[in-house]
């Protein structure tokens, strides 16, 4: 069962037990005896984002999915979204345009799924990938990028968790470099909120605060941004973003942070990101 039809399923048993959101969210106190954290929480594991896929101005992507377990099958789909949220028809390398494109894989095999290279201005969103419950399966997203007359640039990462209580991501805007960032807000819409409001705290490498900030961000929408541009007061310096629930009660979040550093002369990496 994923995430999302646990929440639709709390959420009719609010009458009895209380506010959807704060049942979902007692159970994780409770931590019964088990050899792994999949056998505690087997949900974290059916519902992955990809925090950004990039279209135009010479990006492709890959996104790799590999059956490493010795016994299920890993069965799913993988679907797009713009950075609004809504269903987003993206063209794979042999496989045509569409928003959701089905997931089956045996034992100890791997699908690759390549974006086309398109040239046009720069689209962003994100991908989930909703995959049955409980085989074990390892996640990457590849980037590149295309210039004419120039070296391929590309980076990878792999493809975690999404943090339920913060995101800590590093950024170094020393010498020339600077960092864009992204926040997906993974949360689910109610009747009663489609909205969650971050903290956004930035310190320096000794931890000392160097500004705080709140955002209201729709749930289930991508915000990408140039760290430098929208918060000046940390160009050229190095440290750390962290962000977390901003609503005094609610404690938990549901989101997945990104950054990728670009150097000064268009090279990038992707940043490791912590969630918690």
């Amino acid at each position: 069962m994923s995430r999302k039809s646990i929440a639709i399923f709390l959420f009719l048993l609010a009458p009895a037990f209380g506010p959807a959101v704060e049942f979902c969210f007692a159970a994780e106190s409770y931590q019964p005896p088990a050899r792994s954290r999949k056998a505690i929480r087997p949900d974290l594991l059916t519902d992955t984002y990809v925090p950004l896929v990039i279209i135009g101005e010479g990006w492709s992507q890959q996104i790799v999915i590999q059956n490493v377990d010795e016994e299920e099958a890993v069965t799913g789909t993988l679907e797009f979204f713009t950075a609004q949220g809504e269903p987003w028809p993206v063209e794979l390398v042999g496989r045509g345009a569409s928003d959701t494109f089905f997931i089956t894989l045996l034992p100890g095999q791997m699908v690759v799924y390549e974006t086309t290279v398109r040239f046009h201005p720069q689209i962003l969103g994100y991908a989930y990938i909703d995959t049955n419950c409980c085989p074990y399966s390892l996640m990457q997203t590849i980037f590149r990028r295309q210039e004419t007359n120039r070296p391929d640039f590309m980076t990878s990462l792999a493809i975690g968790e999404d943090a339920f209580r913060s995101v800590h991501i590093m950024f170094d805007n020393r010498g020339g470099k600077y960092a864009g960032v992204g926040i997906l807000n993974t949360g689910t819409c109610f009747s009663f909120s489609c909205e969650t409001t971050f903290d956004l705290v930035f310190r320096d490498e000794n931890g000392n605060v160097i500004l705080k900030d709140t955002r209201i961000q729709r749930n289930g929408t991508l915000w990408w941004f140039s760290l430098s541009a929208n918060y000046p007061q940390v160009a050229g310096r190095l440290g750390t973003l962290e962000v977390k629930s901003g609503d005094p009660e609610r404690e938990y979040i549901s989101a997945v942070g990104f950054s990728l550093q670009f150097a000064p002369n268009g090279a990038f990496t992707a940043v490791v990101t912590a969630e918690r």
